[in-house]
């Protein structure tokens, strides 16, 4: 059974969930996945693939940028359909399942230290999938790799939570953190960490539109 038919039918164990996305997850399966321009016709019929019943409202939703290589442009609608929506709604449900012991986050920085990307150079300067890991586990140095005064400030403050969290299943108990992290609830108006530079930032309704859309149509590959 799949993870979202799974938790909405509460197959899922009463435990406390930090979950979350990167702004830009499926960039660099888009371009390892099309190693050409992608034309504004075969960017449609992509969309168009992913539920012919809808396509004409993806399209809609999703239109082409009109440039000559359309896999900038790409790379949202399939950050939406396979990552943050389906992840926003398996958060909500397994909420509804835990007694809302949920926290969602955002990871939206680019790295300075690009090189890491080494031959994936489409992901420089882009909060591609995985951005978040040398942050969390403060590994940039391992490999040589230097952070920035305000990266460490935002490492500093995500091994904070994390720690807190392994610790106490709350990231916002234990060691102090800078900026309260609340609970991933309707009650809480949906708001959401967003972790970057020079400061973490509380939003709410993080792609509210697009993911209503997905919602109401289904994640199934049509």
């Amino acid at each position: 059974m799949e993870p979202l038919d799974s938790v909405s039918r509460g197959y899922f164990g009463n435990k406390p969930l930090i979950i979350g996305t990167t702004t830009e997850e499926t960039r660099p399966f888009i371009f390892e996945g099309f190693r050409k321009a992608v034309s504004p016709l075969k960017y449609a019929a992509l969309l168009s693939a992913l539920n012919p019943t809808h396509a004409l409202d993806i399209l809609s939703l999703y239109p082409a940028s009109t440039d000559a290589d359309e896999r900038d442009q790409l790379q949202v609608p399939a950050t939406d359909f396979v990552f943050t929506c389906c992840t926003r709604n398996y958060t909500r449900n397994a909420g509804d399942r835990n007694g809302g012991k949920v926290w969602y986050y955002i990871y939206a920085h680019a790295f300075s230290f690009v090189e890491a990307w080494a031959n994936l150079t489409f992901c420089r300067n882009h909060v591609c999938h995985g951005s978040e890991l040398p942050f969390v586990f403060q590994s940039a140095g391992l490999y040589n790799y230097t952070m920035t005064a305000d990266e460490n400030v935002l490492s500093d403050s995500m091994i904070g939570y994390w720690s807190n969290f392994a610790k106490s299943g709350d990231p916002n108990s234990g060691q102090t953190v800078s900026v309260n992290w609340p609970e991933y609830s309707k009650e809480n108006n949906w708001t959401h960490m967003r972790f970057r530079t020079p400061a973490n930032e509380l939003e709410n309704n993080y792609r509210q539109m697009y993911c209503d859309f997905w919602d109401r149509i289904g994640y199934a590959w049509q």
